[in-house]
């Protein structure tokens, strides 16, 4: 049985994956959610008779996205995993929304904040998506290319660089899908098969990309007068 959870983006959610069953609970992204997340976890067990004597593996959703948020995920489920001697591993959140699709190809796009993007490709290989380039952060007016037929373009970044998007992608025929994704079941479903046999702090490692996570005073008064 597995537990995953994702605080990488505007929807907080956590995943119970046992026996091919999924229940999924999200809710709205904010500080005070994020310091109930325990208290979920504990109630999601509850409600199926379980404890974290039953957990066998943790899974987190490792970024990019929020900074805070994916500390936020990644330490929760270090230290569950570590007190327990369980099982850890992180799963991309650019792959985890490619996942939510798998039979389509995909272009990922999460919000990073400082009028940038988190990008990744995937094409749907016998129902599986497989990245292509390697994950990056990009100005909307300079996003890599893509030669993908038919890709759903989806993730935070969406509603937020929309017309940045269509222009740069819109001969490839994409579907946007704007609305807020919770990941933790599909990160749970991901994990399955990566889990070791014992914890290893090595696959508990948050992906930022970027380390620098917020603009300057000056540098956001720059913003504003562009």
């Amino acid at each position: 049985m597995i537990i995953s959870l994702d605080t990488s983006g505007p929807l907080f959610s956590i995943a119970l994956f046992r026996n091919g069953e999924l229940e999924e609970k999200a809710y709205k992204g904010n500080r005070e959610n994020s310091e109930r997340i325990i208290i979920e976890i504990n109630s999601l067990l509850k409600d199926s008779s379980l404890s974290f004597e039953d957990v066998q593996g943790l899974a987190f959703c490792s970024g990019p996205g929020s900074f805070s948020g994916v500390r936020v995920a990644s330490g929760i489920a270090y230290g569950i995993a570590f007190a327990k001697n369980i099982p850890i591993v992180g799963v991309s959140s650019l792959e985890a929304l490619a996942a939510i699709h798998p039979e389509k190809n995909t272009i990922s796009c999460v919000d990073a904040r400082m009028n940038q993007l988190y990008i990744g490709m995937f094409e749907s290989i016998n129902g599986r998506p497989r990245q292509l380039n390697d994950l990056g952060v990009y100005d909307p007016g300079t996003l890599p290319s893509s030669r993908l037929d038919n890709p759903i373009i989806i993730g935070s970044g969406v509603k937020i660089y929309h017309e940045e998007l269509r222009s740069k992608y819109d001969s490839l025929n994409p579907t946007f899908i704007e609305e807020d994704c919770a990941l933790a079941g599909v990160v749970a479903r991901l994990a399955k098969n990566r889990l070791g046999d014992v914890f290893d702090l090595a696959n508990a490692s948050p992906i930022y990309i970027r380390n620098k996570v917020a603009n300057t005073i000056i540098e956001r008064q720059k913003n504003k007068k562009s």
